[in-house]
């Protein structure tokens, strides 16, 4: 064995293996910011395709039931409205959950077209935005049983059966009433403001999504909301993406009346907006 030859070969001094990590590091900085944009993207993706299988189920049941679609109702308020944390398991032939939304647009109703069983946890997966990470607490029993689901989706039809001293829409031409139209929007991710706390519900928010209430999962988000974007169902079953920059946060924390897109309830204040 030669000696001389080992003794002469080097490993990496201190400097190199500092230049080395900081290249690494460097990398690190550049392609963990593009993943987390990549993920976003996905999930928005994946959101919007949850939204077109709601077009079509909705879609199937008006072809079912001579072109009307489901509606909502509040049995507290006696009220119509739309529903943020939809999904009730009332529904015809059940006794009607004190509080819970009732009428047509409930689990048992829309469980032909997209399955849920709540015994074995069984569910389509269409009934949960998969950006919406800080829900924890998929179903809300601590009012009035279990009937609500914190599906992440708003649900706006029949607004003509909205009790208008209840409810104030700022362009009602663009929600749908008791049957399908391409040109009005019909779902849309959840964006509701809880005038209780002040505290925002958020799917695609710029640093993630919150929920509106610490019951009901890990981030809840006090103030104007930073948004990324909002998806959008329409009758016809195409789904659109609402940039961020089409919301102005400040005069949506405000609901000031120069507000657009938004859904308030006059007797809590609180809304939703599309």
């Amino acid at each position: 064995m030669n000696k001389n030859k080992l003794t002469n070969e080097k490993g990496f001094t201190l400097i190199e293996l500092l230049v080395v990590i900081s290249v690494i590091a460097l990398l690190i900085s550049i392609i963990m910011p593009a993943l987390s944009e990549a993920r976003k993207m996905a999930q928005k993706t994946t959101c919007g395709s949850n939204l077109r299988q709601w077009g079509i189920a909705l879609s199937s049941y008006s072809n079912d039931f001579d072109y009307k679609i489901p509606t909502t109702y509040q049995t507290s308020y006696k009220r119509r409205h739309p529903a943020i944390t939809a999904g009730s398991l009332n529904g015809p032939g059940t006794t009607p959950v004190p509080g819970g939304h009732v009428g047509e647009f409930t689990i048992p109703v829309m469980n032909p077209y997209l399955p849920f069983n709540k015994e074995d946890g069984e569910y389509n997966n269409v009934w949960k935005c998969p950006a919406q990470k800080s829900v924890t607490k998929l179903w809300d029993t601590s009012w009035n049983g279990d009937g609500w689901l914190h599906m992440c989706y708003s649900y706006f039809a029949g607004i003509s059966k909205w009790d208008q001293r209840m409810m104030t829409v700022s362009e009602p031409s663009d929600i749908t009433d008791m049957r399908l139209s391409g040109k009005k929007i019909i779902m849309a991710d959840a964006l509701y403001r809880w005038q209780a706390e002040g505290t925002w519900w958020v799917n695609h928010g710029e640093s993630g999504s919150y929920v509106h209430n610490p019951k009901y999962g890990i981030k809840v988000l006090r103030g104007p909301p930073e948004i990324q974007g909002q998806n959008r169902l329409y009758g016809d079953g195409r789904v659109e993406w609402n940039k961020g920059s089409q919301y102005d946060p400040k005069a949506m924390e405000e609901i000031s009346p120069d507000t657009s897109h938004v859904i308030v309830g006059g007797r809590v204040g609180s809304a939703v907006f599309y």
